[in-house]
């Protein structure tokens, strides 16, 4: 199984309703390509991690890349996927208090950002990235299991 992770700029303005909305839609098309993850915008800046079978991210990865709605910045993948992180998100759109309530708040979109702009050391910031995914994972019970 693959997992990607990626942050991205809005090129539009994106609103409580308007992201409500994507992170519906998105959840409705992952059910139908068997992907799972989550969604967080903060700043004018998406964090978006998807997981299931490696076709099938890939494929979705490169319409997002597409999306006029953004501009993706940065994305690290894995294929070391053993079993699902977020097996019942078909796409939990994350508020900044469920970040906080884990201490996570800004972390993953500045290391992101961060890692985008540094030309080696990569393989460093990118485990610290899959920690943090992790670490959103572990708490999937506070934050609800339920697709938001």
């Amino acid at each position: 199984m693959r997992g990607i992770v990626y942050v991205s700029r809005a090129a539009a303005t994106f609103d409580d309703s308007a992201l409500t909305e994507l992170a519906a839609q998105a959840s409705e098309r992952n059910a139908e390509l068997g992907v799972t993850g989550y969604l967080y915008f903060e700043r004018d800046r998406f964090v978006q991690y998807i997981e299931g079978n490696a076709e099938q991210v890939t494929d979705l990865m490169s319409r997002i890349e597409k999306d006029s709605r953004h501009e993706v910045l940065h994305q690290i993948r894995t294929d070391d996927v053993e079993k699902r992180r977020f097996p019942s998100w078909g796409m939990k759109k994350l508020v900044r208090s469920d970040l906080v309530e884990i201490r996570l708040e800004h972390l993953l979109t500045d290391h992101l950002l961060f890692l985008h702009k540094l030309p080696g050391k990569k393989d460093d910031w990118g485990q610290c990235v899959w920690r943090m995914v992790e670490r959103i994972a572990e708490f999937q019970t506070r934050l609800g299991r339920a697709p938001a």
